[in-house]
């Protein structure tokens, strides 16, 4: 006769000895390095190319493309704004799990 398995949570809880919201925390952190790192290297590719004009023609275009829906950009000027959609979500994962596993760490 088969044994439950363990659910995989509770043996990670029980391994580590952490509070699920402390779990959540680090795996906040976690999702935010992991949709940083593509994002930003999505972002440092498309942004030379998007400079390649004088320094006010470039400073309007990242203003312009700033403030355009998605569906009107096109080539690198999309590559560019969905880089900083997802640094910008990036950050704000990795500011949440670094909060939470800040503010519920265990003083001991």
């Amino acid at each position: 006769m088969a044994g439950r398995q363990p659910d995989s949570l509770a043996s990670l809880r029980a391994a580590s000895g952490a509070t699920p919201t402390q779990l959540f925390g680090r795996l906040c952190v976690r999702a935010g390095f992991l949709l940083g790192v593509p994002s930003l290297l999505v972002l440092l590719g498309s942004a030379p190319v998007l400079a390649a004009g004088s320094v006010p023609a470039t400073a309007a275009r990242f203003s312009e493309i700033a403030g355009a829906p998605p569906p009107t950009l096109s080539g690198v000027e999309l590559a560019f704004y969905a880089g900083a959609l997802g640094l910008l979500a990036a950050c704000w994962l990795l500011g949440l799990g670094l909060l939470i596993d800040g503010v519920f760490e265990e003083s001991g």
